[in-house]
């Protein structure tokens, strides 16, 4: 199947600290907030999802590993995906499982995390699931690993005989699937909701968000402009 060209491509980011990382997520979500028509449910899913995994790089990779993000969004088919990567320990090192596709199997799990004192384990495990629901793409590399999940829903595993040092996670979801955080995100019997996140922090909170327009677009007068406002 023949991908659709991409209508945003932003540049690569890089963050090393948990600051920077916080400000790569922040012009993430407003490059696709200005580029593109999507409700607050796909918003979120995408910002939580992009918020774990990157932060799995500030808590896993190893101290003073940089991590790498970058986002598309393809034109034709409402598809919002982004790549995140780093040459750190990598995830089978993390989790001291000797098996690379064994250690990627439990990353994809609910809870499983090296430190539970400091750390749910609920990040790649939440985000796989948002891709799963939304049928979107899901993609864990780590050495030798290979974790994927297949157009019908089903997660595959490859031996890789080069090495990815480091872990490489592509993720993306459909934003014409509804419900995706209700669905997705589901914690034991609790269901987990998000009530502070991009649009609330630089909007203010409440039923009401004030925009300042002037500060958003340069101009009003393009269709495309016009057509990113909801």
């Amino acid at each position: 199947m023949k991908e659709s060209r991409s209508e945003i491509h932003t540049r690569l980011e890089t963050f090393k600290n948990a600051d920077e990382q916080t400000t790569v997520v922040d012009k993430l979500v407003s490059v696709l907030l200005n580029s593109m028509k999507i409700d607050r449910d796909h918003l979120n899913a995408i910002e939580w999802s992009l918020n774990e995994i990157t932060d799995n790089v500030i808590n896993h990779a190893g101290e003073g590993v940089a991590g790498y993000v970058q986002s598309l969004k393809y034109s034709n088919n409402n598809v919002v995906e982004f790549i995140v990567a780093d040459c750190g320990i990598g995830i089978p090192k993390s989790l001291g499982i000797a098996d690379d596709n064994e250690a990627l199997e439990k990353s994809i799990q609910q809870g499983v995390t090296r430190n539970k004192q400091t750390n749910q384990g609920n990040g790649l495990y939440g985000s796989f699931n948002i891709a799963r629901v939304a049928k979107g793409q899901f993609n864990i590399q780590s050495y030798h690993g290979n974790l994927f999940l297949t157009d019908g829903g089903v997660v595959r595993y490859r031996t890789e005989q080069v090495p990815f040092h480091g872990t490489f996670v592509r993720w993306s979801i459909n934003c014409k699937e509804p419900d995706v955080i209700k669905r997705a995100l589901q914690f034991g019997d609790r269901q987990h909701e998000i009530t502070f996140g991009y649009l609330e922090k630089t909007y203010g909170e409440g039923s009401e968000i004030a925009v300042v327009m002037t500060r958003e677009f340069r101009s009003f007068r393009s269709r495309d402009a016009g057509n990113c406002i909801q």
